[in-house]
């Protein structure tokens, strides 16, 4: 069986027999990393958050293993640029709101006052 896997940047690679289901569980952490990122929290806060529930699932104090790691750091590094691209527009916006708002008192002003 091949199934097409994907390395922490993205390039395919072909993996055959994977018995294990490590496809399954590289798309969940990088997701899980992008849902992290994209929500504005810090890659630490993330990496605990994760490390707790590998320990609350293992039963034992426990952190993921590394390749788990690096998909939930791929994930955080692509959701944190959409997060902050988001803050950015939401000020750009409130900016321009701001903008029209005192144009039109300013206009309204000069306007009683001419």
């Amino acid at each position: 069986m091949v199934i097409n896997h994907y390395t922490a940047n993205g390039n395919p690679t072909l993996v055959t027999n994977d018995s294990a289901n490590t496809a399954q569980e590289m798309y969940c952490n990088y997701s899980a990393g992008y849902v992290a990122g994209t929500a504005g929290q810090g890659w630490v806060a993330s990496r605990k958050a994760f490390d707790a529930l590998e320990s609350l699932q293992q039963g034992i104090p426990s952190k993921e293993a590394m390749v788990s790691q690096f998909a939930e750091k791929a994930g955080h590094n692509r959701g944190i640029k959409v997060y902050w691209q988001e803050q950015y527009d939401v000020q750009r916006i409130l900016q321009q709101g701001r903008e029209h708002t005192w144009k039109r008192i300013s206009d309204f002003f000069k306007s009683v006052f001419k």
